[in-house]
């Protein structure tokens, strides 16, 4: 009996380790099973965080690279906006002051009492008028041109221009006749656009009751009034813009030595 008891609970023992050594082996499975999940949860969070940083780069670096461009595209539209905006200076050689030293020591008419310069186009090159000694002689525009002085005689002494407009009237007459022509300079070319001429009616002096004369006025040879003579003028040569000496007095032009002067210090 007694050894059956012993035996009985040697068994007894024995279905108690072995069901201890079950649920041990259960436990480690269960946190091995555990483990693994972590580990595979700490894999694909760190993969997902990295994927995350590297998409964030991407776009910071797209988005960095669009701001450079547009910056570029932004400084280069401000640059041509600049450009345009500062008009273009033409650049000019002193050539042109030798060539007209060279023609006022050589080519001037000696019946000139004296001179004036003028800006009668936009460029930086003053054309130099030649006041004659008389109405007779007139006066002379000289020009400069393409490495060459060109000039154009005027009918009379008297003449007036719109500054760097590119317009000039020779105005006088004498006698009964008179004039307005207008001249246009482009190129270096002094042109004549139009030609405006009054006169003494039939011929002869005339007056009328408050003691003005009376004239035949024609514009490029088509008779015209008094009236449209004026307006015809001022269509092509606005006079209010017009600029003249006030007189060929010693006071108001240069002598052959001070217009030299004044050319060799612009």
């Amino acid at each position: 009996m007694i050894k059956y008891n012993y035996i009985n609970g040697i068994r007894k023992m024995g279905i108690i380790m072995a069901a201890t050594m079950c649920m041990g082996l259960t436990a480690c499975d269960s946190s091995n099973d555990n483990k693994s999940a972590d580990a595979a949860n700490t894999v694909q969070t760190s993969t997902s965080a990295q994927k995350a940083a590297e998409t964030t780069a991407a776009q910071t670096q797209q988005t960095t690279k669009e701001a450079v461009t547009q910056a570029q595209t932004t400084q280069a539209a401000t640059e041509a906006t600049t450009q345009a905006a500062v008009p273009e200076t033409t650049q000019v050689s002193d050539e042109w002051k030798d060539a007209y030293i060279d023609y006022l020591n050589n080519n001037s008419s000696s019946r000139n009492i004296g001179y004036d310069l003028i800006y009668l186009d936009n460029d930086n090159i003053p054309e130099i008028i030649e006041i004659g000694d008389c109405e007779a002689t007139g006066c002379r525009v000289v020009g400069y041109n393409s490495g060459s002085v060109e000039s154009t005689q005027l009918r009379r002494l008297g003449y007036s221009y719109i500054e760097r407009d590119g317009l000039l009237c020779n105005d006088g007459g004498h006698m009964g006749y008179y004039f307005d022509i207008v001249y246009s300079l482009k190129n270096g070319e002094l042109t004549m656009i139009d030609e405006g001429i009054y006169q003494d009616k039939d011929g002869v002096a005339q007056t009328d009751a408050s003691g003005e004369y009376i004239y035949d006025y024609t514009w490029n040879g088509n008779p015209v009034s008094k009236e449209e003579y004026k307006a015809m003028l001022n269509s092509v040569y606005d006079t209010s813009k017009a600029k003249s000496l006030a007189s060929f007095s010693k006071d108001n032009i240069m002598s052959k030595a001070q217009v030299i002067e004044a050319i060799q210090n612009m």
